[in-house]
């Protein structure tokens, strides 16, 4: 994932993808987009599809309300209208290049929680996307309040998002989609119960088997954990040899044994690389 800020003011980012598909044969890729720069997020689109090898190359656009009440959250005058024209663009690239995903992404707030189902409902029927993510707000927003979720809320829409992920309604193209959503569902569940019971429900592989990559070059255990673990201009742009201090073995231990969080992206890591929770994916089949 190649996320910000927002990814699309960065003029050369093709190239930066460019650069992690030459060094690090990377596959799959997300971008997410406060979708204000509707031919930007076109041009860069396409020009990332014509000349990176990916299997799967997903867009993800945020929609945090309807209309107006889209541009009050985000702060954005015409933000929604923006998202609509951005939307009809990526919609071009989608007929023209079989890879190409787009998937909008509401972050559940005390502002938009009461809102979520419409939400849903509104994307679902004027929005013809690939998927639909529901993020809780997480970390330092602006507003510290804004994470005062009432957790009914985020719970009423899984009810019906989960479902419809189970019958097909929401659907990646790329091998192994089927199971991947089926990951989904259960991350829900456990987002929800971390969220409940304040502790951490299945392990974490946060500064293992993922990592956070600033602009400048500081590696992260985590987007929410602010002491870096070393930048990789002084380690020789080897991200092993930064993972082999110790310093950083205790870090991860900490994380291990006392951290907890909701953050989605790490939910899904962490479940595709436990056995035993990524079983019960495997048995919601039947």
């Amino acid at each position: 994932m190649i996320s910000g800020g927002e990814p699309y003011l960065r003029k050369d980012l093709p190239e930066i993808v460019q650069s992690f598909t030459n060094n690090n044969d990377i596959k799959f890729l997300t971008i997410p987009t406060n979708a204000t720069l509707p031919r930007i997020v076109y041009d860069q689109t396409r020009k990332i599809l014509e000349t990176c090898d990916l299997k799967h190359f997903n867009v993800a656009l945020a929609v945090d309300g309807i209309k107006e009440k889209h541009d009050e959250i985000r702060g954005f005058p015409e933000n929604f209208k923006l998202m609509q024209q951005t939307y009809k663009y990526l919609c071009l690239l989608r007929k023209e290049f079989p890879n190409f995903a787009i998937s909008t992404v509401t972050t559940c707030s005390i502002y938009n929680q009461k809102e979520l189902l419409n939400i849903y409902r509104y994307v679902k029927r004027f929005l013809r996307i690939d998927n639909f993510v529901i993020n809780l707000c997480r970390g330092k927003p602006r507003e510290p309040e804004a994470k005062n979720v009432d957790i009914r809320y985020y719970e009423d829409l899984i009810n019906v998002l989960d479902k419809e992920i189970m019958n097909g309604l929401w659907r990646y193209s790329f091998r192994g989609a089927g199971l991947w959503k089926r990951k989904d569902v259960l991350q829900h569940r456990l987002i929800l119960r971390t969220f409940r019971e304040r502790r951490r429900i299945i392990p974490c592989y946060a500064g293992r088997l993922g990592l956070v990559l600033n602009e400048i070059g500081d590696v992260f255990p985590c987007e929410l954990l602010a002491e870096a673990f070393g930048n990789v201009r002084h380690f020789d742009y080897e991200i092993k040899k930064i993972l082999s201090q110790e310093h950083v073995k205790n870090v991860c231990r900490w994380i291990t044994e006392s951290c907890f969080c909701t953050h989605e992206c790490w939910f899904g890591l962490n479940l595709l690389h436990n056995p035993k929770e990524f079983l019960k994916v495997l048995v919601s089949k039947r």
